[in-house]
């Protein structure tokens, strides 16, 4: 099988699971919407697919988490032989027989899991699960599947085990900061997640008002880049946005100014803006 015919039949596999796939470019996705936009329609999913290519912003296909499955993202062999610990603990193998398993760029693992029936949703997103350094993407999460040096393996999403629940339960989900940080670099920059970050910059003790401004403009900034351009607005508006509410919390007009450019030259080098 070629490598097209067999990117074809890993999107039949995974939208007659009932997993939501979105184009990805860079491990992001391509355009904001993607919670609602995704779908299980082999023809819109084709669609977006020839779209982003034709902005040329396509790298893949990415997987919407927590509606009923859920992915345990390992990236290393460190990672991998500590979930390999914990499973044999509890009498279970780690990857079950024709389990779904992603091979990552760089040979990571993306563990398929189906939700247990009496979830009423799934748990949220982990960065770290307790001490173990793997990730964890559950509701409002987005796997990469399909791309460049991206495989898929077996077919089945098993249930999630007992041993993963209980480890997920224990570890801490996100903290606000880094939340708003995933918010902005996965959906780019909705009316809740500029909200939040500017009121976070208006309620800013003094004495870190600058690094608090900052940080937001940064996630502000990442946000914006991601949304379609027809929808984002323009980058002086949200420029102006961020200064204002820097304001309210007291600093000056020139020092607030200065900081938002500083947090946007930053960002714009990071993401190989021209």
């Amino acid at each position: 099988m070629n490598p097209s015919e067999q990117a074809r039949a890993d999107v039949r596999l995974l939208t007659g699971l009932g997993i939501r796939l979105f184009p990805v470019s860079d491990k992001r996705p391509t355009w904001a919407g993607w919670q609602t936009h995704a779908s299980t329609d082999l023809a819109v999913v084709s669609r977006m697919v020839e779209f982003a290519q034709d902005e040329r912003r396509y790298g893949g296909l990415g997987a919407v988490t927590g509606e009923r499955h859920v992915v345990l993202d390992i990236d290393d062999q460190v990672g991998f032989g500590r979930m390999l610990d914990l499973a044999r603990s509890a009498g279970e193998p780690l990857i079950q027989p024709d389990h779904l398993v992603g091979r990552t760029p760089r040979r990571g693992w993306h563990l398929w899991y189906t939700l247990p029936p009496d979830f009423e949703q799934s748990p949220g997103n982990r960065t770290h699960l307790l001490d173990v350094p793997v990730d964890f993407r559950g509701r409002g999460g987005l796997a990469v599947v399909l791309g460049r040096n991206r495989t898929l393996e077996g077919s089945t999403a098993p249930p999630m085990p007992d041993w993963l629940i209980t480890l997920v339960d224990a570890s801490d989900p996100p903290t606000e900061p880094e939340r708003l940080r995933q918010q902005a670099r996965m959906g780019g920059l909705t009316e809740i997640s500029r909200d939040n970050l500017l009121r976070m910059i208006e309620d800013a003790p003094e004495g870190n008002r600058n690094g608090l401004l900052f940080w937001a403009s940064c996630r502000a900034w990442e946000g914006w880049l991601y949304l379609s351009p027809s929808t984002r607005g323009s980058a002086e508006d949200l420029g102006q946005t961020l200064c204002r509410s820097a304001e309210k919390a007291g600093l000056t007009h020139s020092e607030a100014v200065a900081t938002v450019r500083s947090a946007q030259a930053t960002v714009w080098k990071e993401q190989g803006v021209g």
